[in-house]
């Protein structure tokens, strides 16, 4: 009787547990299964593949994902960190790398590529306004695609790698699912907005110490003006369609634009800036006025 009566009881309580927590239900706080069956993993998997699919899109089919993937799984294997330390120090390693081969001047063979290309486009004069903007954000536009989409590749075949989908570090309910409360797209919006308001100002501060001004620089000027609003607009529409974004790529995103804003700051000081040999040029100190004691000694003034 007082086995039938527990069984009873219990199925009570799952019958009231709300369905806006099913997923917290799903996973232990230290990421095991709470009920010791594999059921409920299985509950978790079907839910990850509701939300992402289990079709490839097109950046799976074009770009090698599945390496990417992989590199992230040996890494985590051969340190023994958890899967977000580990996507964090990969993103952290692979920005130190790129600013020492800047530093170093290894990047001259990619800027010579990025030359001709900026020539090929810019011979059809509609692009002349763009070209320049649409080649500074490729790069890094690729480097993300391909990075989102490895680690997309988890939560679109859960079962591949188990123990991603199980982890859910913070507040989140799986590395393979969204933020449920928005934090890392809204930490997201941050650091894209500060990035390009810093690189604004130090494009201002190059601008005004370069001394006269053209009519090219007038014209590039207006465009900049005009080019951000749309700026803006496009980080708030990323940062939108981030909210649908597994958890897990934002442990590559955030710690890369921390890293961005980290530098830009840095630029804004002109000894900073040459000591660390930033790619970002530092505009030269402006020259004090003659004083009028000096313009006497040269014979220019009375």
């Amino acid at each position: 009787m007082s086995t039938s009566k527990s069984t009873h009881s219990d199925k009570d309580v799952t019958a009231e547990t709300p369905s806006n927590s099913r997923i917290e239900s799903l996973v232990h706080d230290d990421g095991s299964d709470p009920l010791g069956a594999e059921g409920s993993n299985d509950d978790l998997f079907d839910l990850v593949e509701q939300h992402n699919g289990t079709a490839k899109g097109l950046i799976q089919r074009i770009l090698p994902v599945e390496w990417m993937r992989d590199v992230v799984i040996s890494v985590h294997d051969s340190t023994g960190l958890s899967w977000a330390a580990t996507i964090t120090s990969l993103t952290v390693l692979f920005k130190e790398q790129l600013r020492e081969a800047q530093k170093t001047g290894n990047v001259k063979l990619a800027m010579e590529v990025q030359r001709k290309l900026y020539k090929q486009m810019t011979r059809k004069t509609f692009l002349k306004g763009a070209a320049l903007q649409v080649i500074a954000a490729g790069t890094q536009g690729l480097t993300f695609a391909w990075v989102y989409g490895g680690l997309k590749m988890f939560a679109i075949e859960p079962r591949h790698c188990s123990e991603f989908v199980l982890e859910h570090p913070f507040w989140l309910n799986s590395l393979a699912l969204p933020d449920p409360y928005y934090v890392f797209p809204v930490t997201l919006w941050f650091l894209m907005t500060l990035v390009y308001e810093l690189n604004r100002t130090t494009a201002e501060k190059m601008r005004l110490s370069s001394g006269a001004v053209s009519e090219a620089m007038r014209e590039q000027e207006q465009r900049q003006v005009k080019l951000k609003y749309f700026t803006r607009v496009a980080i708030g529409v990323f940062a939108y369609f981030s909210c649908s974004m597994t958890a897990g790529t934002f442990f590559y995103l955030i710690p890369s634009f921390l890293f961005q804003t980290i530098l830009r700051y840095l630029s804004q000081s002109v000894y900073v800036a040459k000591a660390l040999r930033l790619p970002i040029p530092a505009p030269p100190p402006v020259q004090k006025p003659e004083t009028k004691q000096l313009l006497r000694v040269k014979g220019f003034a009375k």
